[in-house]
């Protein structure tokens, strides 16, 4: 299981269990809210970087996008959350 803190500054949480991607804001967050997606559902699931030198995870699930920014010191386990992703969806299988 992984889990990911995206900023310090709004704090999102992403958890990846292997098969579901759970995304969590901040229960202080006017939009405080919680997904949890089946990588079967998951579209895209990208890292970007910016202009301005800051970074973006972009989540494309079932013809819906959501887009979360990410500090630069977190970018890269989000690269790994990104790879662990892909290797999970090209095992997946249904019973």
């Amino acid at each position: 299981m992984t889990t990911i803190k995206l900023t310090e500054k709004n704090p999102m949480v992403l958890i990846f269990d292997g098969n579901i991607l759970e995304i969590f804001s901040s229960p202080r967050q006017w939009d405080f809210h919680s997904e949890r997606i089946h990588l079967f559902w998951l579209e895209k699931f990208e890292l970007w970087g910016y202009k301005n030198g800051t970074h973006g995870v972009y989540i494309r699930a079932d013809g819906h996008d959501k887009e979360y920014p990410v500090d630069e010191n977190i970018a890269p386990k989000v690269k790994d959350l990104i790879a662990e992703i892909q290797r999970a969806r090209d095992a997946f299988r249904f019973d």
